[in-house]
């Protein structure tokens, strides 16, 4: 069965007039027609988080302004949410629990620190604390810690721009690192110390975890992407694209882990085949078409495991098929697209830097 790719705008959500100018950082879909979005404030900046259920055309706030950018917002049971900022180096970053609207907006439990991971029921949450040490704690009792690694991802209570996040594993029971730009460590949390697992040539820019966990992926600024053993730490594959370097932010996997879609700074895109390294299809922009310039920003797969969309910082979003390696579809929007999720029934939301969120149709079989 064949697909098209449809970017008629089902429908489209103003700024409500009580809400302040800024970007939308973060769009989480529900079933139907609902979201949570988290918006960045850029002249306050703090975050501000609502739901918007398209049915009635309400917005209900979820909490104050947050200090830093919303990096996750995670719907639990009984209207609950769990909100994660960002910018954990200079002293912002923190995860929240928040009860639902309906009981009085409230902040039932607070942690400081950049989240990695959460159990469901977030009796464990595995973090950075601002002093740049692993932290194992629980939103259930309060968010006191029950164990702390000492690490050395950072100095002087910052992050260095360049060097890629830590990253967790699906259980939470390991975290993977990177210290002094080349050197990738693990850390098991039933041990004591991290221990390292490979040494990379060059600096690194991009840390992924399989979700197999048993692979770790990396990008570095020689334009290689690599493949290595969780466990191990050797090399199982490098999927090469020349000179061209790869845009650290521009690395999304499938949902089933089968493929890696990769931007590089040529403005061309390449999808792997995670199982043999072997180049799947290479994606270009249209010639006649120059707005995908700058750094691409924003890349994901969607849903229906056929297109993969890109877009810079921009108005426009690109759509490819990755099976046939054509151009599908261009979509142009009235402001710079911030963010883009897609959900279970093909529909992709855009969010952008008016505080505007776009829902596209997304595909439909033919």
């Amino acid at each position: 069965m064949s697909h098209a790719f449809d970017v008629t705008p089902l429908f489209v959500q103003e700024r409500p007039p009580e809400i302040p100018r800024g970007r939308i950082q973060v769009i989480t879909p529900e079933t139907g027609s609902s979201a949570f979005v988290a918006m960045l404030d850029k002249v306050a900046e703090e975050s501000l988080t609502w739901r918007w259920d398209r049915a009635t055309g309400q917005h209900t706030l979820y909490s104050p302004p947050q200090p830093g950018r919303m990096i996750r917002l995670t719907p639990l049971s009984e209207g609950r949410l769990l909100s994660a900022t960002g910018r954990c180096g200079e002293g912002h970053a923190e995860a929240r629990l928040w009860s639902a609207p309906t009981e009085g907006t409230m902040s039932i439990a607070r942690v400081s620190g950049r989240l990695l991971w959460a159990a469901r029921d977030l009796s464990r949450i595995v973090l950075v604390d601002r002093e740049g040490g692993i932290v194992q704690s629980s939103l259930v009792e309060g968010g006191a810690p029950v164990r702390r690694w000492a690490t050395e991802l950072f100095e002087s209570k910052r992050w260095d721009p360049f060097v890629p996040r830590p990253v967790a594993s699906a259980g939470g029971e390991r975290v993977f690192m990177v210290q002094g730009n080349h050197r990738v460590e693990a850390l098991s949390l039933a041990e004591e110390a991290p221990r390292p697992l490979f040494e990379a040539d060059d600096e690194l820019t991009r840390l992924m975890l399989h979700p197999d966990g048993a692979r770790l992926i990396t990008a570095s600024f020689d334009g290689r992407v690599m493949v290595h053993d969780a466990t191990s730490g050797a090399p199982l594959m490098t999927l090469d694209g020349g000179d061209r370097v790869v845009i650290a932010d521009a690395m999304r996997l499938s949902d089933d882990g089968a493929r890696l879609f990769v931007g590089y700074d040529d403005m061309t895109f390449r999808v792997w085949d995670m199982t043999t390294g072997a180049l799947r299809a290479t994606l270009h922009v249209p010639e006649e078409d120059d707005t995908l310039h700058g750094e691409t920003r924003l890349v994901r797969f969607h849903t229906d495991g056929v297109h993969a969309l890109a877009s810079h910082q921009n108005h426009v979003v690109h759509v490819w098929n990755t099976v046939t390696g054509e151009h599908a579809v261009t979509w142009r929007g009235p402001d710079p697209i911030t963010t883009c999720r897609c959900d279970a029934q093909g529909r992709v939301w855009l969010g952008d830097i008016e505080a505007r969120i776009t829902v596209l149709a997304g595909t439909s079989p033919t």
